[in-house]
């Protein structure tokens, strides 16, 4: 049984339909699961399902199916206080560095000598 979960999630199904909701606990890859004898595939395709859209080939180790998120714009937003840049801009300068980007590293630099000659 452990042998055919692996497989099963290594293989990463685009449906995947199992006996019961306690059989969700190892199922890690699947684009859509289906629980129980009744629960037909097509189901999801028309009715229950959030649409007819999954992942193929084995897609389903690094996504699920499209969704009203795929449709959402994201946008990340940070920010850094005096203190903040003081402690972590050192050591994001030197991963700066080890990429290549001394650009980057120099903009991290350049905030770090403002924050000391500021206060």
């Amino acid at each position: 049984m452990n042998e055919a979960r692996e497989i099963t999630n290594r293989l990463a199904p685009e449906h995947l339909t199992v006996d019961a909701a306690s059989d969700l606990d190892w199922v890690q890859n699947a684009g859509s699961v289906f629980v129980g004898r009744w629960s037909a595939q097509p189901m999801g395709d028309y009715i229950s399902g959030p649409n007819h859209t999954l992942p193929t080939g084995g897609m389903a180790r690094v996504r699920g199916g499209l969704s009203v998120n795929d449709f959402v714009k994201l946008i990340t937003v940070q920010e850094y206080t005096a203190n903040g840049i003081r402690s972590l801009g050192p050591p994001a300068a030197l991963l700066a560095e080890a990429e290549g980007l001394i650009g980057h590293a120099e903009a991290i630099r350049a905030r770090i000598e403002k924050r000391r000659t500021r206060g």
